[in-house]
């Protein structure tokens, strides 16, 4: 149950880091990668 609590924890912040960082056009964008993490690219950077 914990765990699940930390996934939706997480996926709750990323998804706000991803609308912040689109609102200022940042260039960034946070890539999940599934059993890993998260991974921060460049626009134009491949996955």
């Amino acid at each position: 149950m914990e765990s699940d609590t930390y996934y939706n924890s997480a996926e709750v912040y990323i998804s706000f880091i991803r609308k912040k960082l689109e609102g200022i056009h940042a260039g960034i964008r946070v890539k999940s990668i599934r059993n890993v993490g998260y991974k921060l690219l460049a626009d134009g950077e491949n996955d």
